[in-house]
């Protein structure tokens, strides 16, 4: 996977990407620990939050868009993370 060439979580993330990351956010009832970054393969430690938005740019950048649907970036997010740190996630 592509990684979002930053060295800080100063990076640029468009209008787009933090709608669906707050939409993501609110559906999964993400909280804003610190344990996501490394398993989105962000360069930095990073929020939660922060990382989501980070991780829906780069899908946003690399992939054009395609196949963005809310209910996609779900099923890509649940599939990069281990179970452990699922919790019970709401479908």
């Amino acid at each position: 996977m592509l990684k979002l060439n930053t060295t800080s979580n100063n990076a640029w993330v468009t209008p787009k990407a933090r709608d669906l990351a707050s939409l993501l956010i609110s559906k999964m009832h993400i909280t804003n620990g610190d344990s996501l970054a490394p398993y989105l393969e962000l360069d930095y430690p990073s929020d939660n939050h922060t990382a989501i938005e980070l991780w829906i740019q780069r899908i946003l950048t690399f992939n054009q868009g395609k196949d963005l649907s809310l209910e996609s970036l779900q099923s890509r997010l649940v599939s990069t993370i281990p179970t452990y740190l699922q919790g019970d996630i709401d479908f």
